[in-house]
């Protein structure tokens, strides 16, 4: 995994991405409310990593008011995209959450990043040192169903687990609360379209696919013939798998 190639691809996808990033918007909203239905702690202190352009991050100042957040990203480029929370109580710090510290917090979340990590399992038993008693590790990450339709034309793409494999990781250290998975198609009118959204929203971070004019025109006929509804348009799947564990 190349750490400054996702950094980069982010950086330059930060004005772009809210605009396109649909599926992540919706993936935001149903991890706070997954986190609001099991009653995780208002007003305390919270650290955020992976907080990208902050769309997750304002959710969080919203409606938990956290007593002091860290917000933290690889790209040190969203620091102005979440300028307008800073403040004495909220900070920023460019850092790799897969080997950086945290500092004691009740909540350590995160929405749509932990994909990028190349050991979760090894964060996972790290980050405890960070939680507080009854502190709660809150995510969203991708299974393997991700974005199918591009590792299916291109054989390129993360390798992404799935909620058993995230359960063996996460069960000698956490008591899971909640563990689920859904599937989310945002559609386009054309795979252009898709190969744009894919480059507005960084998620082309993992080694390039270069398409020269020949591999590119047949990407596009062999992705309009397979993954297209019956008006024409094509789809491109997220697989979001949501996570709630507790501190044992």
């Amino acid at each position: 995994m190349d750490k400054q190639l996702i950094a980069d691809r982010f950086s330059r996808a930060c004005f772009t991405y809210e605009r396109q990033a649909l599926a992540q918007q919706t993936i935001a909203h149903n991890m706070l409310q997954l986190m609001l239905d099991h009653h995780l702690p208002v007003g305390t202190a919270m650290a955020e990593f992976g907080c990208g352009t902050g769309f997750f991050s304002r959710l969080i100042c919203e409606h938990f008011r956290p007593s002091s957040l860290l917000l933290n990203d690889l790209s040190s480029a969203m620091e102005g995209c979440v300028a307008s929370l800073l403040n004495d109580h909220v900070s920023f710090r460019a850092f790799d959450a897969e080997t950086g510290d945290f500092p004691q917090v009740q909540i350590l979340c995160s929405c749509s990043a932990l994909q990028w990590f190349v050991h979760p399992e090894r964060f996972f038993e790290r980050v405890r040192r960070c939680l507080l008693p009854d502190g709660w590790l809150a995510f969203s990450t991708f299974g393997p169903d991700n974005l199918q339709e591009i590792r299916t034309l291109t054989g390129k793409g993360l390798t992404y687990p799935d909620m058993n494999d995230l359960q063996a990781m996460l069960e000698p250290f956490y008591d899971l609360c909640y563990i689920g998975e859904e599937r989310i198609a945002q559609t386009f009118s054309t795979p252009m379209q898709v190969l744009r959204h894919i480059k507005e929203t960084g998620v082309n971070a993992t080694a390039p696919h270069r398409f020269t004019s020949t591999s590119l025109t047949r990407f596009c006929a062999d992705y309009q013939e397979r993954f297209h509804d019956e008006e024409g348009n094509v789809h491109l799947t997220y697989h979001p798998i949501y996570v709630l564990a507790k501190i044992k």
